[in-house]
């Protein structure tokens, strides 16, 4: 019987395992890393990037944030980034103006698929930027560095999540992707 037990364990605890890993909810999308502190505090998310779908002006990195269900509650998105190795200022310009400048938006969401608030680029501050470190046309890999303070932006006859923070600063931001052709 104990042998039977000790065979046993092991295989039970192997396939739990690789059931969690096949039944995940997050797409398959990501590549890369991306880490920041957001209001002071450690913050990450799966990070995917791909050429700027709408005006064709460099590319765009998206970073969605899941809880513990696989579930997204953060959306994090800078646009129309120069493939230059440079500084960029992110401007409060939205992604869907014909602007050759470099956009942001953030959004929390609840349960997945409902508006919890969403934010605009604080105007007028200075440490609006993100830094293409590196960018290899080869393998399409970019690095870089950014930070952005945003605003909770109100929607008419909307309340949100009353209990969101009015600002959000993200400082220390560094990344690492991949420039994925659209799908």
């Amino acid at each position: 019987m104990k042998k039977i037990l000790t065979l046993t364990i092991p295989v039970i605890l192997i396939f739990i395992n690789s059931c969690n890993k096949e039944n995940s909810l997050i797409p398959d999308i990501y590549w890369g890393e991306v880490t920041a502190l957001k209001n002071g505090e450690s913050w990450n998310g799966k990070i995917r990037a791909a050429p700027n779908a709408i005006f064709g002006y460099g590319f765009d990195i998206r970073i969605d944030v899941y809880n513990g269900y696989d579930i997204q509650i953060e959306s994090f998105k800078i646009t129309k980034i120069p493939y230059l190795e440079r500084y960029y200022i992110i401007d409060t310009i939205k992604s869907n103006v014909d602007s050759v400048l470099t956009g942001a938006s953030y959004g929390t969401l609840l349960g997945g698929d409902v508006i919890g608030n969403l934010y605009n680029v604080f105007p007028g501050d200075i440490n609006n930027f993100i830094t293409v470190t590196s960018y290899n046309e080869t393998t399409r890999e970019v690095e870089g560095a950014f930070e952005v303070m945003f605003v909770k932006r109100p929607i008419q006859g909307y309340i949100g999540d009353p209990s969101s923070p009015d600002t959000l600063r993200f400082t220390n931001g560094i990344f690492h992707t991949k420039v994925n052709e659209l799908e």
